[in-house]
């Protein structure tokens, strides 16, 4: 037998014996137990030992810090039993033990959380795709935009559209991205939503020409007056008859980016 390196295993186990624990048999006990266990450490030691104490405490007190029928006898008791009976080192280990299933946990909860919201997200993009499908088939067949002159305050902002249901269904609004470009620009004078309520609805097969007039103090409103201007405008939902959604497209660059991003995090 190699008796050095015995001999420094039975030293090991008696320093681990002669450790000062805490006492968690009264509440006095167990703060006298912790001064005395503070006074045997320093930097590094303390502050893990201090940060120890305080994650095993709410650990053990869990949910009974905030359950108005558990009394401060009963919150504190789990905390001392917890506590009772540990050096600094197995504490530090415990506490340290605690945080990893902790940590483990809530990756295990953010992994759940973000595969769900792929699904909804390729859900999203699969309703989509059909519904861009759709919304070809409510066909604008012109689309012009202009200010009239008023003879009192800012000029009208008019937007007139030549329009076709080609659908099946009847329509009772329809939701618009409309762009206000001039040719050779990359930059659009106005990039704006807008929707539009039709009296009596449109039913299939039918067209309509409409004269809409936005709020002249709106951003249609600030739009500057040019010969050159474009409007150009793409349905983006329609509702039926019942005025409830018919095709929506609710899948744009920004889900496309947060799903790009959760597949690449997730694998999935």
């Amino acid at each position: 037998m190699n008796w050095k390196r015995y001999g420094v295993v039975v030293a090991l186990v008696l320093v681990s014996a002669c450790a000062p624990k805490v006492d968690g048999s009264s509440e006095e006990a167990m703060q006298d137990s912790i001064a005395e266990i503070r006074e045997t450490l320093s930097g590094s030691e303390l502050d893990a030992f201090d940060a120890a104490l305080m994650t095993l405490a709410f650990q053990s007190a869990g949910e009974g810090l905030f359950d108005p029928n558990v009394g401060p006898e009963e919150v504190s008791g789990r905390v001392f039993a917890q506590l009772d009976g540990k050096s600094a080192d197995e504490i530090i280990a415990e506490a340290e033990a605690v945080r990893a299933r902790v940590a483990e946990e809530q990756a295990a909860r953010e992994r759940a959380q973000a595969l769900s919201e792929i699904q909804e997200l390729e859900a999203a993009r699969a309703s989509s795709d059909e519904a861009r499908q759709a919304l070809e088939r409510f066909v604008v067949t012109r689309s012009r935009f202009e200010k009239v002159a008023q003879r009192f305050g800012p000029a009208q902002p008019i937007i007139e559209l030549d329009v076709q249901n080609t659908t099946g269904y009847a329509i009772s609004r329809v939701y618009f991205d409309a762009r206000l470009a001039s040719p050779g620009r990359s930059v659009a004078w106005l990039e704006e939503q807008f929707n539009y309520e039709i009296p009596g609805g449109l039913e299939p097969g039918e067209s309509a020409r409409w004269s809409l007039e936005p709020n002249m103090f709106s951003s249609w409103g600030d739009v500057e007056e040019r010969a050159d201007v474009v409007l150009t405008v793409k349905p983006y939902r329609l509702d039926g008859a019942d005025g409830e959604s018919l095709f929506e497209v609710n899948f744009g660059e920004s889900e496309a980016a947060r799903l790009e991003a959760l597949r690449a995090e997730y694998g999935e």
